[in-house]
């Protein structure tokens, strides 16, 4: 007789069973897998934060700008960084959701 097990497990952290192998293996292993993971955490919303920081000053300047220009007179030249900012952002909302709905609906397929 033959019997197979598969075990799945996702998520930022391995396994419970296996972090406490790791405790067997190495001492104090699960306990920095757990700070590894923290840190690593952390340093991403770190960057995500410092990214939507500068996409909105990117978005401000460039309406700005194009206010500026719209009311120096040049119509033409103060349209373009305005619907580019407008459309960027647009595109930036409309990527997330579809990220989110793709992230949803693999949930709901497993």
């Amino acid at each position: 007789m033959v019997q197979s097990v598969r075990v799945e497990f996702s998520g930022p952290l391995p396994h419970p069973q296996l972090l406490a192998q790791y405790n067997e293996a190495v001492p104090n292993g699960a306990d920095r897998i757990v700070k590894l993971t923290e840190n690593q955490a952390a340093h991403r919303q770190s960057i995500e934060s410092r990214a939507q920081i500068f996409t909105f000053a990117i978005a401000m300047v460039a309406l700005v700008g194009g206010i500026v220009l719209i009311a120096l007179g040049d119509s033409a030249e103060g349209l373009v960084p305005l619907i580019a900012a407008i459309a960027g952002l647009g595109g930036l909302f409309v990527y997330r959701e579809i990220q989110t709905h793709r992230g949803e609906k693999a949930l709901l397929d497993e």
